[in-house]
């Protein structure tokens, strides 16, 4: 069956997982074949939503994980 994995990250966090122009997110998708979904506009929180069997899920986590160590911790180090 298909795992629904909910995360709540700050807005902030959210241009790591989603990148210039979408690219990020659309390589995500592409790369791990989960769906995911951002939800929120204007909140300081967003909930995304990732969709797929477990090994998929758990793989798109991880992109994501790194992602926001790659762009936002590195930055905030710098």
């Amino acid at each position: 069956g298909k795992v629904h994995q909910r995360l709540i990250l700050p807005a902030k966090l959210i241009g790591c997982l989603i990148g210039k122009g979408g690219d990020k997110i659309k390589h995500l998708r592409d790369s791990t074949g989960a769906m995911v979904i951002v939800k929120g506009q204007t909140e300081p929180e967003r909930l995304i939503t990732v969709i797929g069997d477990a090994d998929t899920v758990a793989n798109a986590c991880q992109q994501m994980a790194q992602n926001i160590v790659d762009d936002f911790v590195a930055h905030q180090n710098a």
